[in-house]
């Protein structure tokens, strides 16, 4: 049986003007208004770290905005190559299979410091360690069709926890092989 969600005045307000303020201002905008001001703009949806990416440039020269698009796909690509937890190839996937990373690259070393702040400072409540618990809810909704139980939530939180994520220089070090990091939260945005 699924459970009911409640939501408020308030968030359905909230709600609302988000999305008012994004057609007055987003949509609002025709080609045509871009046309006259000798204005192109530009959109291109790719696959990238994971999910959809689409990004839109406005500039007086078409060429120069799918240039621009292009130099940003490339710099996420390469980033990419060091951040993803998707690719086993990439320093968090060396990570996390390893449990530590010697030379780890200094973007990696640099989201990892700002995800670490932001998780001392929310005493906990984000933590780029949550990847075993995001493992544990992908892997029992795909193969089993059902939540984790209590009981597998609990063991897994054995290993989560920003505490056992530690940056000396440029070693990265997990406190157990069995732990795991996503930047999904921090290096997407």
């Amino acid at each position: 049986m699924s459970e009911s969600v409640s939501i408020s005045r308030r968030d359905v307000l909230r709600i609302t003007a988000g999305v008012g303020l994004g057609a007055a201002f987003g949509l609002g905008v025709s080609r045509e208004a871009f046309w006259r001001a000798g204005l192109h703009r530009v959109s291109e949806t790719r696959v990238q770290m994971g999910t959809l990416v689409n990004i839109t440039v406005v500039h007086p020269d078409n060429a120069g905005a799918h240039e621009m698009i292009d130099s940003a796909f490339l710099e996420m690509e390469r980033l990419e190559a060091v951040l993803s937890r998707y690719r086993p190839d990439s320093a968090v996937g060396r990570l996390n299979s390893a449990g530590l990373l010697e030379h780890a690259p200094s973007p990696l070393i640099e989201v990892i410091e700002l995800a670490l702040k932001v998780s001392r400072r929310s005493s906990g409540a984000f933590d780029v360690t949550v990847a075993p618990l995001v493992e544990l809810y992908g892997s029992t909704f795909d193969r089993q069709g059902r939540p984790p139980t209590d009981r597998e939530i609990d063991e897994t939180l054995n290993y989560v926890g920003h505490d056992g994520l530690v940056v000396t220089g440029s070693t990265v070090t997990l406190a157990d092989r069995r732990m795991a990091i996503s930047l999904d939260g921090v290096a997407k945005g």
